[in-house]
């Protein structure tokens, strides 16, 4: 769990690691559209292997922050999109990880196509899709 400062704290978990005692920064943007939620979570200073790690075998990231007691709870938990690194000031890495919320890929991608007239059943055509 991250450093306790006036009663704030945060978690950010992916590939198994809780990367929370690192410096983490976080953006999240939620709406009440059909417009996906978006998270844009900076985690700096990796050591290399966990670097690794993360870029291939992190498929998901869950974000829980708050305040002490029962104000705290889960932010964000998404699927992550696209990983960038970064180098800042000279000296400082930073891995990116831009996600959506879990299952928002497939469930917006469905409906954006017909299946037309002898076009098959849409389920075959998700398949085909995906692969």
């Amino acid at each position: 769990m991250a450093e306790i400062l006036y009663g704030r704290r945060y978690r950010i978990m992916t590939a198994n690691l809780d990367v929370s005692r690192l410096r983490c920064t976080f953006y999240i943007e939620k709406n009440m559209t059909e417009t996906p939620n978006y998270s844009e979570i900076s985690i700096f200073n990796l050591s290399a292997a966990s670097e690794n790690q993360i870029i291939e075998t992190g498929s998901r990231i869950v974000l829980e922050a708050g305040y002490e007691g029962s104000q705290y709870g889960l932010i964000f938990d998404g699927e992550i999109v696209q990983p960038l690194r970064s180098k800042q000031e000279g000296t400082t890495y930073a891995l990116s990880r831009a996600a959506t919320p879990v299952r928002t890929s497939l469930n917006r991608a469905a409906p954006l196509f017909d299946s037309g007239r002898g076009g098959g059943t849409t389920i075959v055509q998700v398949q085909d899709w995906t692969i």
